[in-house]
């Protein structure tokens, strides 16, 4: 028997991040700003209320710099304005987007890889428990086994 699981699939979150990263700065489309803390966002394009909550001088002073209808992210570093904005958080985006609490939640998850193993053992990815329970093989041989603690108490988010 089997299981066809059509919103499974397997993804390498480095990979990923990395094709992303040199694609997007080498086109001069995105400027990373890593080491930097979002502790706030001001999108004035938004439905929603503003997440910051200025003072009206510190937004007039913003906007007499040219800064008017971009979005601004207050980091720890100072603040960043830009047309467009990516939303490239974890399970605890709710902190900077609060429509999306219980909607995307972390989880406990534990991960491990192996050595490469001397055979091809299989080609496809397995999943157990509703998919809490994980494996599969890599390209390069090294077997990939994790679970996720659905369990997980996030009552403090």
């Amino acid at each position: 028997g089997g299981i066809y699981l059509p919103f499974a699939a397997q993804l390498y979150p480095a990979k990923l991040v990395d094709s992303l990263l040199r694609v997007s700065t080498a086109t001069g489309l995105a400027t990373v700003c890593t080491n930097t803390e979002v502790l706030s966002i001001d999108n004035p394009n938004s439905a929603e209320d503003s997440v910051h909550s200025a003072d009206s001088q510190h937004d007039s002073d913003i906007d007499s710099v040219g800064l008017k209808g971009l979005i601004k992210c207050h980091t720890n570093r100072g603040i960043i304005a830009a047309p467009h904005l990516i939303h490239a958080t974890n399970g605890f985006a709710s902190k900077l987007l609060p429509c999306l609490k219980g909607i995307i939640t972390p989880v406990r998850n534990q991960v491990i890889v192996t050595a490469p193993v001397s055979v091809d053992m299989w080609n496809f990815g397995l999943g157990a428990n509703d998919g809490y329970e994980y494996f599969w093989q890599r390209t390069d041989r090294k077997l990939l086994l994790g679970i996720v603690d659905h369990r997980f108490d996030m009552q403090w988010i």
